[in-house]
Protein backbone atom coordinates (compact mmCIF):
# COMPACT_ATOMS: atom_id res chain seq x y z
CA UNK A 1 0.00 0.00 0.00
CA UNK A 2 1.07 3.66 -0.76
CA UNK A 3 0.58 6.02 2.22
CA UNK A 4 -0.75 9.65 0.67
CA UNK A 5 -1.11 12.35 3.56
CA UNK A 6 -3.37 14.49 1.01
CA UNK A 7 -7.13 13.63 0.87
CA UNK A 8 -7.57 12.00 -2.93
CA UNK A 9 -11.06 13.53 -4.66
CA UNK A 10 -12.46 11.23 -7.24
CA UNK A 11 -15.67 11.87 -9.54
CA UNK A 12 -17.33 8.28 -8.58
CA UNK A 13 -17.31 5.11 -6.54
CA UNK A 14 -15.92 2.90 -8.92
CA UNK A 15 -13.10 5.46 -8.91
CA UNK A 16 -12.51 5.51 -5.01
CA UNK A 17 -12.64 1.38 -4.99
CA UNK A 18 -9.81 1.28 -7.34
CA UNK A 19 -7.80 3.65 -5.68
CA UNK A 20 -8.59 1.48 -2.26
CA UNK A 21 -6.76 -1.62 -3.75
CA UNK A 22 -3.40 0.39 -4.05
CA UNK A 23 -3.21 2.88 -2.13
CA UNK A 24 -3.89 3.90 2.20
CA UNK A 25 -5.11 7.37 1.98
CA UNK A 26 -8.80 9.15 2.28
CA UNK A 27 -10.57 9.28 -0.45
CA UNK A 28 -13.63 11.15 -1.64
CA UNK A 29 -16.11 11.48 -3.84
CA UNK A 30 -18.01 14.08 -5.53
CA UNK A 31 -20.66 11.95 -7.34
CA UNK A 32 -19.74 13.75 -11.02
CA UNK A 33 -21.56 16.69 -11.74
CA UNK A 34 -23.80 16.77 -8.27
CA UNK A 35 -20.78 18.69 -6.76
CA UNK A 36 -22.13 21.59 -8.06
CA UNK A 37 -25.45 21.74 -5.69
CA UNK A 38 -23.74 19.96 -2.76
CA UNK A 39 -22.73 23.04 -0.70
CA UNK A 40 -22.08 21.19 2.39
CA UNK A 41 -19.45 18.86 0.08
CA UNK A 42 -18.49 22.44 -1.07
CA UNK A 43 -17.16 23.24 2.09
CA UNK A 44 -15.70 19.93 3.43
CA UNK A 45 -13.70 19.76 0.62
CA UNK A 46 -12.55 23.55 1.25
CA UNK A 47 -11.98 22.64 4.81
CA UNK A 48 -9.75 19.49 3.60
CA UNK A 49 -7.62 21.56 1.47
CA UNK A 50 -7.07 23.82 4.09
CA UNK A 51 -6.01 20.83 6.38
CA UNK A 52 -4.36 18.37 4.81
CA UNK A 53 -3.95 19.06 1.16
CA UNK A 54 -5.75 17.44 -1.86
CA UNK A 55 -4.98 15.37 -5.16
CA UNK A 56 -7.62 15.68 -7.49
CA UNK A 57 -8.52 12.93 -9.97
CA UNK A 58 -10.83 13.29 -12.32
CA UNK A 59 -11.67 11.59 -15.88
CA UNK A 60 -9.70 12.96 -18.93
CA UNK A 61 -13.19 13.82 -20.69
CA UNK A 62 -15.15 16.82 -21.00
CA UNK A 63 -16.89 16.23 -17.77
CA UNK A 64 -13.92 15.44 -15.90
CA UNK A 65 -12.21 18.85 -17.22
CA UNK A 66 -15.15 20.42 -15.68
CA UNK A 67 -15.63 19.10 -12.83
CA UNK A 68 -11.68 19.35 -12.17
CA UNK A 69 -11.99 23.21 -13.01
CA UNK A 70 -14.73 23.61 -10.38
CA UNK A 71 -12.96 21.36 -7.64
CA UNK A 72 -9.80 23.94 -7.91
CA UNK A 73 -11.73 26.73 -8.05
CA UNK A 74 -13.63 25.46 -4.37
CA UNK A 75 -10.06 24.87 -3.19
CA UNK A 76 -9.12 28.30 -3.71
CA UNK A 77 -11.89 30.42 -2.50
CA UNK A 78 -13.85 31.00 0.72
CA UNK A 79 -16.25 28.29 1.95
CA UNK A 80 -19.70 28.57 1.00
Amino acid sequence: MIKVKETIIVEGEHDKKKLMSFLDAEILVTGGFQIFRDNEMKNLIKRITEKNGAVILTDSDRAGFIIRNHLKNIALTQAY
